[in-house]
């Protein structure tokens, strides 16, 4: 007999998916989609995980969202997936299908920086 590939939750949230027709995922990078490492220079996604969010980005009902404290030019480096939303420094700024820099924070860049 086999088991289903979805627990029970799983399967009502493709069942709300179906019904909705566009589905939002929005991933954490450290710690989530790349394990935490002792330098934060050297996290990368496994192939298996980019396999998987590859196949899920190339969904037309599909908006794979990447959120990190990092800057978006950073998190969009490491994760490379076409197609994508990188959210960076915890929403202050997103680039990929949509570019947003809040304003106050663009005006205090150099400050950030330091």
């Amino acid at each position: 007999m086999s088991r289903p590939l979805l627990p029970d939750g799983l399967a009502e949230v493709r069942e709300l998916e179906r019904e909705a027709g566009h589905l939002s995922v929005f991933l954490d990078f450290d710690g989530t989609l790349a394990p935490i490492v002792d330098n934060p220079a050297d996290a990368q996604i496994e192939p298996k995980v980019r396999a998987a969010l590859e196949a899920l980005a190339r969904r037309d009902a599909t908006l794979l969202v990447f959120v990190s404290g990092r800057s978006a030019a950073d998190l969009q480096q490491r994760v490379e997936i076409p197609n994508t939303v990188y959210v960076g420094n915890h929403g202050l700024e997103i680039c990929g299908r949509l570019n947003f820099v809040e304003p106050s924070a663009l005006a205090k860049k150099e400050f950030l920086k330091r």
